[in-house]
């Protein structure tokens, strides 16, 4: 399914963090054991707002849609707009 997700398992001997993210199919897990459940929710539910809340892959600043546009569609031409006048 393609939701996130965050949880908390009981593995070697202590609780791990594990975060499912839409584009992946199988869990991560957080390197880190932990001591109660709890905190291991804790970090899991963190980490996974971290990741929500970062930077978008393939961010540039300096973007330039109008350039973009202009190699997709070519330089294109002014067209003139004609608009109406409100009712008094």
């Amino acid at each position: 399914m393609n939701q996130f997700h965050a949880k908390a398992v009981f593995e070697r001997g202590a609780w791990r963090a594990r975060v499912r993210y839409v584009h992946k199919a199988d869990y991560i897990e957080l390197p880190e054991p932990y001591g109660t459940k709890a905190e291991a929710e804790i970090a899991a539910l963190r980490h996974q707002e971290h990741h929500i809340n970062s930077t978008l892959t393939g961010f540039r600043a300096d973007f330039d849609l109008q350039s973009e546009i202009e190699k997709v569609f070519g330089k294109g031409r002014q067209i003139e707009v004609e608009t109406k006048r409100k009712r008094a």
